[in-house]
């Protein structure tokens, strides 16, 4: 078959169309790639996910894998609405530095100032203290006495009367500790300085002007119909994830989105809308305790590196959904992967975090497990030195090689060269290769865990018979 010259096609049909059919096959192909990196992860008959991918404002990818009910076997689409959970807590920092650009309020105000049903603690709480999880006090969904009211119809006044007469855990900057609490004191604080409902605050100054039409406080959605339902897997399969009262997410986790919704966030971020440009860089930048270490926590983002390019990120789990949002500046890349599965496996922050570098040209490496013979495999079984107090085993059952953690249960390693072993779908993409002396016996054992590396030496090639049994950690 012959060929016609591309200059003489280009002549009669317009390099303009040359450029877009270029266009077309590399969107299309960037397109698949997302496609082939998510698919094998989900179900056509079980709960599943949505998932958009974006640069500069533009969309590169946006599909829904799954259902969104799995007993009347509703298809999920990408434009439905789930519960975001602790993502909310982004939008919460924007109303506090909302008032506070206003001159309504400083974030070196007293929080027994600003709020004065929170008792007393001996201590100045500062209102970015609360945005930053750095007030020390205490993460209510962590105390013992959560469980018993995790299912019922609570009060904001009722949630703020299960924590406000905790102790504080440390003094306020000395530490970063996730706290669910604080978020929720900043929803009081936000009510009463513009004397309006966290939920109609938000839709009136946040929501409204970008255009966010399916974001909104659960209970408070324009269109109901269109929110998703939660589930979870226990021991009778995969059930609907229990109620629970949005009130009690609150400013902390009570919000409910799509992935259409929060790609708008994003360039609302990037275009500096709603804030000054130097507020957004407060909330992205990360905290410096007292002691000058920082958090790599802003006001609700996380600090997170991409195949060592910086990213701005946050998780949502609340049951029944398990959510991830990632932004990376220097690219302009946002990605958005909310799922309605609660026991997602691999977790949404892994499947972000994957198509995210394929996003930027940094694609993770891709393993293939491959067979090894049993005295091939016995050479990297042993006893590492992690540090004076923990160790990793590693040791063989059958042709199954596992790791394990001090203290924590089995994983399995699987080999894709005679030195190197990964763990298959590992959130923390750990993956390990053996090295060895001259005279060919495994020395150490170098562990990548969240794209860092980590030096064990061997201290022994036999197996302590206290080892356990497989399960999870390493």
């Amino acid at each position: 078959m012959l060929a016609l010259p591309v200059a003489s096609w280009a002549q009669s049909t317009g390099a303009a169309n040359i450029s877009n059919a270029a266009s077309n096959v590399a969107s299309n192909a960037t397109a698949k790639s997302f496609d082939d990196a998510l698919t094998d992860y989900f179900k056509a008959e079980m709960p599943g996910a949505t998932v958009i991918v974006t640069r500069d404002g533009k969309t590169l990818f946006r599909k829904a894998y799954g259902l969104a009910d799995v007993e009347h076997k509703t298809v999920l689409q990408p434009d439905m609405m789930m519960r975001i959970g602790s993502i909310t807590k982004q939008f919460t920092a924007v109303a506090i530095l909302q008032l506070v650009e206003a001159g309504k309020l400083s974030l070196n105000d007293d929080l027994g100032s600003v709020l004065p049903a929170f008792p007393a603690k001996g201590q100045k709480i500062t209102i970015e203290h609360l945005l930053t999880h750095s007030s020390g006090i205490k993460n209510f969904l962590a105390m013992p006495g959560f469980g018993d009211i995790a299912d019922k119809p609570m009060t904001v006044a009722e949630m703020l009367d299960f924590f406000k007469n905790e102790p504080l855990e440390f003094a306020p900057g000395e530490h970063f500790a996730y706290s669910n609490s604080g978020y929720f004191l900043l929803g009081l604080i936000i009510e009463k300085i513009s004397g309006l409902s966290y939920g109609d605050y938000l839709a009136q100054q946040v929501f409204s002007p970008l255009n966010m039409r399916h974001t909104a406080f659960e209970g408070r959605e324009r269109d109901a119909q269109r929110r998703v339902e939660g589930y979870v897997r226990g021991s009778n399969g995969i059930q609907k994830a229990s109620p629970i009262s949005a009130n009690i997410g609150y400013a902390a986790g009570a919000l409910v989105s799509t992935v259409d919704d929060l790609a708008l966030w994003d360039q609302a971020i990037a275009e500096n809308k709603l804030l000054k440009p130097a507020s957004w860089q407060q909330a992205l930048r990360p905290h410096v305790l007292n002691d000058g270490k920082s958090s790599n926590y802003g006001f609700g983002w996380m600090s997170i590196k991409i195949q060592g390019v910086a990213a701005n990120a946050h998780d949502g789990i609340i049951p029944g959904f398990n959510s991830f949002v990632m932004r990376i500046p220097e690219q302009k890349v946002f990605v958005a992967v909310l799922s309605n599965d609660g026991r997602l496996n691999p977790n949404s922050a892994y499947m972000a975090e994957k198509i995210a570098a394929i996003a930027i040209g940094k694609p993770f490496p891709e393993y293939k497990a491959i067979q090894l013979a049993p005295e091939v495999l016995d050479q990297v079984v042993g006893v590492y030195k992690i540090n004076a107090k923990e160790d990793r085993i590693v040791s063989r059952t059958g042709s199954q090689v596992f790791i394990q953690r001090s203290g924590k249960s089995k994983m399995e390693i699987l080999p894709y060269s005679v030195s190197e072993f990964f763990v298959k779908d590992s959130p923390a993409r750990i993956h390990m290769r053996f090295e060895k002396n001259a005279n060919g016996e495994v020395t150490q054992m170098v562990l990548v865990q969240n794209q860092e590396e980590s030096i064990s030496p061997r201290t022994s090639n036999q197996v302590p018979t206290s080892a356990g049994t497989p399960g999870g950690g390493g």
